[in-house]
């Protein structure tokens, strides 16, 4: 199997293949190495790949019609983009830009329709898989009704860490984006994201080192709050 195949194993996607589909599977991918900063892919773009984070960290943006850029989604080790392009091909919706140096694999949409053609079997169990990604969006969206906001500040000095590297005490988290971009993603506004940092610094949890670096005092009580969602 190709040494780059082990990403696709952390895809939700394709957890249910056994390890010759897997094979199979990898044999129509390709790794690619990104610069902090490069563009991963454009909005608008003819949907050709399945994006998955094997290292590093990406920010998925949406322009809106005067200009203005959201940040909509951040992928971190494991996280993919573009499942629904695999099936139902449109134009890509938003644009994918790499926050530090990143390592993504590139599955092509052909590869995926070949496989599934002559392996029904696959097709069932990805399938099952698409059907419990629309649930965990779902529950995604419930997340943001329910779960405090601390909870998910906590969740995203996680998956910003866990980018990084193991996460562990004394690690120092950049942050990649203003805090005003990060509110966004997490569902809040800039100053209580602000208020949710200074609570878990008062708790002992973090250390805020400036407005972007932020020390791991106590990892496993971060992870621990993060757990809850």
């Amino acid at each position: 199997m190709p040494a780059h195949a082990a990403c696709f194993r952390r895809v939700p996607l394709f957890a249910e293949l056994t390890e010759p589909e897997l094979e199979e599977l990898a044999a129509g991918s390709h790794p690619r190495h990104f610069r902090s900063g490069e563009v991963v892919f454009r909005a608008g773009e003819a949907p050709g790949y399945l994006y998955v984070v094997s290292s590093g960290l990406v920010k998925v943006v949406r322009t809106s019609a005067d200009g203005r850029e959201q940040v909509v989604r951040l992928l971190g080790p494991g996280d993919f983009y573009g499942e629904l392009a695999l099936f139902h091909p449109q134009p890509l919706p938003a644009t994918a830009v790499a926050l530090a140096e990143a390592e993504i694999c590139l599955l092509s949409r052909p590869h995926v329709e070949a496989l599934l053609r002559c392996n029904p079997a696959a097709s069932l169990k990805m399938l099952r898989a698409l059907s419990a990604r629309v649930g965990e969006l779902e529950a995604l969206v419930e997340q943001l009704a329910v779960h405090p906001v601390e909870e998910r500040v906590a969740a995203l000095l996680v998956k910003l860490a866990t980018a990084g590297g193991p996460i562990a005490d004394g690690v120092v988290v950049k942050l990649p984006l203003k805090q005003e971009e990060l509110a966004r993603v997490v569902g809040t506004t800039q100053e209580t994201l602000s208020r949710r940092l200074h609570v878990l610094e008062d708790e002992g949890i973090i250390r805020l080192e400036g407005r972007r670096l932020v020390r791991l005092l106590d990892a496993a009580r971060l992870i621990e709050r993060a757990g809850r969602i």
